[in-house]
Parts: structure tokens; C-alpha cells; sequence
């Protein structure tokens, strides 16, 4: 995900809307969140963006609408993982449910680095789940780095100590390792808030503004369809009837316009040949003979701006411009 300019161009990747993000996954989509409070930011912006709402109230430190077998409809949950072996657990049990998941969102690390403070025993512990899921080849798994710490917002002594910038880089050093060639999709939390000006939208330096989380649900849902495409999965879609193009689609009213347009032309005659009729019905000779090409279609040329007059639209003996200057199509009438 880049801001570069030009970038976009390239990149197949766009902001969807709930319509789109529904039509992109299936029906019975199941998205389960596992990990932290990093992971459960992300449940609440995946919420937004396919239920409109943020998810239940929560108690900290608990599950929220975990998935359930049977139920129909589309379901994100989340599973509260604070530590990576819990990570693990859980992830297994998951896969294993009759509530499997087509999709797992792992984030880890910050209790790893506040509470256990051993980067080899997490090391080890994350080997083991690139492992596992290198095993459970039928569904997509993305993993979310933690977000950029801001030192001087930790508001505790033992986070200050234990949970800096420098620190959790080292975790993040790990899952680019470990699970770079394993994860379906690895979110860069820490670029999205890295800019300069994201230090104003934390107050504790760990997390961040919805709108953060929201950028990063539209990295997953964008990349969904495409992860599950290279697992051969075979997700169905949901279908959506195509919109009737009305009556407009009758082929009768398509050669009726055709019929008219080809009157127009001949007949030198915007209305549709009824001036025409109007000049023979009261033998005007005069409106007969005013009804030219360019009495009729002459100020559509000249406000097409095209260059200048074709030779057949001007009088002769008139003097015609040089092609390099923008001149109307005809002179417009000048008759008092």
C-alpha cells in the first residue's frame, strides 16, 4: 500500500463502498479476528464496513460475536489473543470448528513485548504457526503488524520500558520473516501511521484513530478475492440481477430515433422535418429556400470550435483562414 504519485495507476486496488465489499466475498462469508486490541480495532473497522456499525459494546479482554455453524448471512468475530501462543491456540481450534472461517486475521506482539519480554521463545512460538498455516491450505490468512509506537504517548512506566518503538520493531522484524511467505496478506500497521501527523490522532501511542484501521480493512477486502483465487479456493459470489434499461430497450424505439435523426439531416431541419412540412402546407417559397445546412446545424459547427470552415460551407469569393487558427466552423449570420 503507497502514497507515491503515479502509484494508483498501477494498482488494482480502490475504495469500496459496503455493495462492493459484500459483492467481492460470499454470502456466508466468516471472517474470524485473532489477537490483541490491534486485532480488535480491526473487527470494529471490518464491522463498519460490511454491517455499518462498530460491533457490540465490549468488555475488555473478551470474545465478540464469535462465529457460529449454521447461521446464515455473513459473520466477523473476534477472538480475544492477547499473547502469540494464544495466537496459536485459537487459530487451531478455529480451523478445526464447524465454524471454520473462509478467513483469519491474526495481530500479535505488543503483550509478547510488554509481559514476556523473550523475542526467542516468540520466535519459536511464530515458526510454529507459519507452520501450521502452511498446512491449512483452504483459508486465506492475513496478519497485521503493530502500529507505529509513539514513546512519548505510553502512558505507563512499564510500556515505556518494554513496549518502545525500537522493541516492537524487532517483533515486526520476526512476522516479515516468519510469515512473509506464509500469510496470504501481511498489513503494514506501521506504515499507515507513520506519517508525522499521526502522532495527533493517539493518545496513549498505541492506538489509533478508527479511520487508520478503516484504511487498513480496505487492504484485506481488496485482497481477498485475489488470496483466495491463488489458494483455488472457489468462493461464490453473489450474483446481482443487472438493471433494466426500461422501456429504452425495445428496438422499436432505438430505430425510431434513427428514423428521426436521418430526417433531420435530410430535411436540413432540427425540428424534426415539421418546418419543412410547415413552409410546403403555407407555400413559403422564402422559408423554403432559408432552409440550408447551415442555416440549420451551422451554430452546433461553429460552437464545436474544430477549426476552420470546410470549403464546402463557405460563400464563394470568401477568403478562408489559415488552418492554424481556431475560427469557427461557419461565419454566423450577420443579416439585419
Amino acid at each position: 500500500w503507497r502514497s507515491e504519485r503515479g502509484a494508483v495507476s498501477g494498482c488494482g486496488f480502490r475504495m469500496v463502498d459496503q455493495k462492493t465489499a459484500k459483492a467481492r466475498v460470499p454470502v456466508d462469508l466468516r471472517v474470524a479476528v485473532v489477537g490483541d486490541s490491534e486485532g480488535r480495532k480491526m473487527y470494529h473497522g471490518l464491522r463498519r464496513l460490511f454491517f455499518g456499525d462498530a460491533g457490540e459494546a465490549f468488555a475488555h479482554h473478551s470474545d465478540l460475536t464469535p462465529l457460529e455453524a449454521g447461521l446464515e448471512g455473513r459473520q466477523i468475530g473476534f477472538y480475544w489473543a492477547p499473547m502469540i501462543e494464544d495466537v496459536r491456540r485459537i487459530v487451531a481450534e478455529l480451523y478445526a470448528s464447524a465454524a471454520r472461517p473462509h478467513a483469519i486475521v491474526i495481530s500479535a506482539a505488543l503483550w509478547d513485548a510488554l509481559h514476556n519480554r523473550d523475542l526467542d521463545a516468540y520466535t519459536r512460538t511464530a515458526r510454529t504457526v507459519a507452520d501450521e498455516v502452511a498446512g491449512r491450505s483452504d483459508v486465506v490468512y492475513v496478519f497485521v503488524q503493530p502500529p507505529r509506537i509513539i514513546d512519548g504517548l505510553l502512558n505507563t512506566e512499564e510500556k515505556r520500558q518494554f513496549m518502545t518503538e525500537r522493541i516492537v520493531a524487532t517483533y515486526r522484524h520476526v512476522h516479515d520473516i516468519e510469515f512473509r511467505d506464509e500469510m496470504d496478506l501481511l498489513i503494514k500497521l506501521d506504515h499507515l501511521t507513520g506519517e508525522a501527523f499521526s502522532s495527533e490522532h493517539t493518545t496513549d501511542g498505541v492506538h489509533y484513530a478508527p479511520i487508520y484501521y478503516d484504511v487498513a480493512v480496505q487492504q484485506i477486502v481488496n485482497a481477498l478475492p485475489y488470496a483466495a483465487e491463488e489458494r483455488g479456493l472457489g468462493w461464490e459470489l453473489p450474483s446481482f440481477d443487472s438493471r433494466g434499461t426500461g422501456a429504452m430497450q425495445n428496438p422499436a424505439y432505438g430505430l425510431g430515433v434513427l428514423v428521426a435523426i436521418a430526417v433531420m439531416l435530410v430535411t436540413f431541419d432540427s425540428f424534426g422535418g415539421y418546418t419543412l412540412l410547415g413552409a410546403a402546407v403555407c407555400g413559403s417559397k422564402e422559408l423554403k429556400k432559408s432552409m440550408t445546412y447551415a442555416e440549420a446545424f451551422g451554430s452546433v459547427l461553429n460552437a464545436a470550435q474544430a477549426g476552420p470552415p470546410s470549403p464546402a460551407l463557405v460563400e464563394p469569393g470568401t477568403e478562408v483562414p489559415d488552418s492554424s487558427e481556431k475560427v469557427p466552423l461557419m461565419e454566423p449570420d450577420r443579416t439585419v
